[in-house]
């Protein structure tokens, strides 16, 4: 049941252009990349994994979900790691725990202990159509 969640979960970690881009206020611009990254570049991170030494074994990005104060990344960027640095522009984020991971489907969550990111809107799954594109 737990992976199902997650899994789940992952799914719908799309981004719902749509909303974003009318409360953004684009000029009904169409959406590109360039543009969706623009518009989310605020709620991605860094994260640097170090081993006991303090030598850099890892490094990858993550998403930050305000509304649950999350951060989701993938768990191989942990894996064997014993500290993780999370940066934002390059500030460092303090994380107050590790909520959950599993290494079979490469997901780790992350509690952030204060959030001053923007919200994003997350996409619904049941509104996905055969064929369309979506950025995740």
């Amino acid at each position: 049941m737990k992976r199902s969640y997650y899994i789940i979960f992952l799914l719908v970690i799309f981004i719902d252009c749509q909303n974003n881009n009318k409360k953004e206020n684009f000029d009904s611009k169409p959406l590109n990349a360039e543009l969706i990254y623009n518009i989310f570049n605020e709620v991605v991170v860094t994260i640097y994994a170090y081993d006991s030494r303090q030598n850099l074994i890892g490094q990858g990005s993550g998403v930050v979900l305000k509304d649950k104060d999350f951060l989701v990344t993938n768990f191989h960027i942990f894996e064997g790691a014993d500290s993780l640095i999370v940066k934002h522009k390059g500030k460092i984020v303090q994380y107050s725990m590790i909520l959950g991971f599993d290494g079979d489907i490469d997901i780790l969550i992350l509690k952030i202990a204060e959030n001053s990111f923007p919200k994003i809107h997350l996409g619904a799954i049941d509104k996905l159509k055969i064929g369309q594109t979506i950025y995740a």
